[in-house]
């Protein structure tokens, strides 16, 4: 695992052959994007999807068309628990699919075995974040998100704090980390790009 959260520039990537790095030997024919909220996975799974030609696949999008509800009504009406079933029921259903970008909810690696699941599957990558930044991006979308919603944006700092905790461990698991204060959307998809050609 290659994990960028120390390099200084995007130019110093250039000079290394990342894919040495990544632990896949086989071709990659799916990605999936973990991360806390707010982290930017949906916006990367369509740039990079774009780039490369392939589908982009928003993991808590299709449970809401299946469900017909948001997630925020599906947490008030059936509880984390069942919501987490449901979402382990969805990414069965796509994790054959190839040549797909998939951007998961931000507890998807962190229940029912589905970090080891992906990571059977596909390149698994971590966008880390400061999590004041990302408390930042929230505050405008946070009545959209079950777990904020109400909050101030000290508040959203102390939940994503307590969430960072639970979940970091499992996000470590990534095949690689890109800290997205280092590297933009646009740097990650030519970095990524590279490596899923050169593994394919």
């Amino acid at each position: 695992m290659l994990n960028f959260d120390d390099c200084c520039s995007y130019h110093i990537l250039t000079h290394i052959n990342i894919s040495d790095h990544i632990q896949i030997t086989s071709p990659i024919h799916r990605v999936f994007l973990w991360g806390m909220m707010g982290a930017g996975k949906s916006t990367l799974a369509k740039k990079l999807a774009h780039t490369l030609g392939w589908k982009s696949i928003d993991l808590d999008g299709i449970i809401e068309k299946e469900r017909g509800m948001t997630i925020a009504e599906i947490f008030e009406q059936n509880g984390e628990a069942a919501f987490r079933e449901m979402e382990r029921k969805v990414l069965d259903q796509i994790i054959d699919q190839e040549k797909v970008i998939v951007a998961v909810g931000g507890g998807t690696p962190c229940f029912h075995g589905n970090d080891s699941h992906m990571k059977a599957s596909g390149l698994c990558v971590w966008l880390d974040a400061p999590l004041p930044m990302l408390a930042s991006r929230l505050i405008h979308s946070k009545e959209k998100r079950p777990l904020i919603k109400g909050l101030d944006e000290p508040q959203i700092l102390v939940t994503l704090e307590t969430l960072y905790e639970k979940r970091s461990d499992n996000y470590a698991k990534a095949h690689l980390i890109i800290s997205i204060n280092q590297m933009n959307v646009q740097q990650s998809t030519k970095m990524l790009t590279s490596i899923i050609r050169d593994k394919s």
